[in-house]
């Protein structure tokens, strides 16, 4: 079994695999905010860490230009997690 948390000891793996994955990976400071950008090709990920980055770019690996989830499964999601709906 393999258990990771997210913490600062996977932000390097993170980023070595979205560069292994093509990705170019810079970071850009606006006001007080760090942001973590992975550019290839027609893609542009923007997110506050190197682990959040990696997630979108697997969401785009697997969803492609349609990422986005329906009404009705973004209701599914709020039920199942926030209780909502």
């Amino acid at each position: 079994m393999i258990q990771i948390s997210a913490a600062g000891n996977t932000m390097a793996p993170c980023w070595i695999v979205l560069e292994e994955l093509g990705y170019t990976v810079t970071t850009q400071h606006i006001k007080d905010r760090e942001i973590w950008i992975a550019q290839r090709q027609e893609e542009k990920l923007q997110a506050n860490d190197p682990c959040t980055l990696l997630g979108l770019a697997k969401l785009v690996e697997v969803r492609g230009k349609d990422w986005r989830a329906s009404d009705e499964k973004i209701a599914e999601f709020l039920k199942r997690f926030y209780g909502a709906g």
